[in-house]
């Protein structure tokens, strides 16, 4: 077992905390909703306020959103989309905003963010294709992370005008496939997050749409920070969060969690949100130095869930605050 130190300054002070870990060499999947935002269209420009419709991408009935429950031609705006994509993790108002901007353009934002080896990207899959590929057309889906970039996209190819008929009977918390995902490190997702906030200043429009869920296991009291993002995702097998708090003053904490394991990990979400409110607050005014902030039933059922949680299969963490 490793131990991973991250360490943040907040003001004058600056201290650090060791997670327990078992570091993969990739941790598991970032929300493809995160490089949206910045991505630029490569076919036209939109305004927020822009039209789009969801008709021939809706995910029905294996998925989480609302805009796959909407009639055929169904037609918003393109802010309304993007927040239900960060809200309620909406899969269908994603892939309408990959559709929008345009595949290649989503990849050249995964790699101007810095990601590290953006080419795990490439192709970026919509969330369509990925339960396509896992679920209803597992032999186009097999062996894909031996396949190089062009046999991926022949294979995509190959989905194209194929209707989707998927339940939620037909997947299970032991469907574990790390191949077929989107693939990212903690250092990434938190360079997304910190470009994103960036973004904000200039746009306005996006700071409601990224603090619009702030995942968090329960309320904190008189909270430091006067914005948060969060976005969350998870798949058989995998679990993630990540947080990016911004004080008035200008100091940020970045927080993100990864988890994978051969098992489902659904029942250690509580633990799991808890560990990051922990990390978002711990010395800070926000903190309860008496360990007793109000959770959501359930959340801590063990004295020290969280080494539990993160030394049971393969997990990552990482914090960074600045000011």
């Amino acid at each position: 077992m490793r131990c991973t130190r991250w360490s943040w300054r907040t003001g004058s002070r600056s201290s650090s905390w060791a997670v327990p870990t078992r570091l993969p060499r990739w941790p598991p999947r970032p929300s493809c909703t995160w490089c949206l935002p910045w991505a630029r269209p490569s076919r036209r420009t939109r305004a927020w306020n822009g039209a789009t419709r969801s008709s021939s991408l809706r995910i029905c009935g294996a998925s989480s959103g609302t805009l796959q429950d909407q009639p055929a031609g169904y037609t918003t705006t393109i802010s309304d989309v993007a927040q239900r994509t960060i809200e309620v993790s909406d899969n269908t108002g994603t892939d309408m905003l990959i559709d929008l901007l345009g595949r290649d353009a989503v990849e050249d934002a995964v790699a101007d963010s810095g990601h590290t080896q953006p080419e795990l990207l490439q192709p970026f899959l919509t969330t369509r294709e990925l339960f396509q590929l896992r679920w209803q057309l597992p032999d186009l889906g097999e062996g894909w992370g031996s396949l190089d970039e062009a046999d991926q996209r022949e294979r995509l190819a190959e989905l194209e005008g194929e209707e989707l008929d998927i339940s939620y009977e037909d997947t299970g918390p032991e469907d574990v496939d790390v191949d077929v995902d989107w693939h990212a490190s903690a250092y990434d997702i938190a360079a997304v997050h910190e470009e994103l906030a960036d973004l904000a200043e200039q746009q306005p429009q996006l700071g409601p749409v990224l603090d619009t869920n702030p995942g968090l296991a329960g309320p904190v009291e008189d909270p430091w920070w006067e914005s948060l993002a969060f976005k969350g995702g998870g798949l058989p097998g995998v679990l993630t969060g990540s947080w990016h708090a911004e004080a008035e003053d200008g100091t940020t904490r970045t927080v993100v969690l990864l988890a994978q394991h051969d098992e489902a990990l659904g029942e250690h979400r509580g633990e799991f949100f808890q560990l990051a409110q922990d990390a978002l607050t711990i010395g800070t005014d926000s903190e309860d130095p008496d360990g007793e902030d109000e959770e959501d039933e359930g959340t801590r059922t063990d004295p020290q869930p969280e080494a539990a949680l993160l030394s049971a299969g393969r997990a990552s963490a990482f914090g960074r605050s600045s000011r």
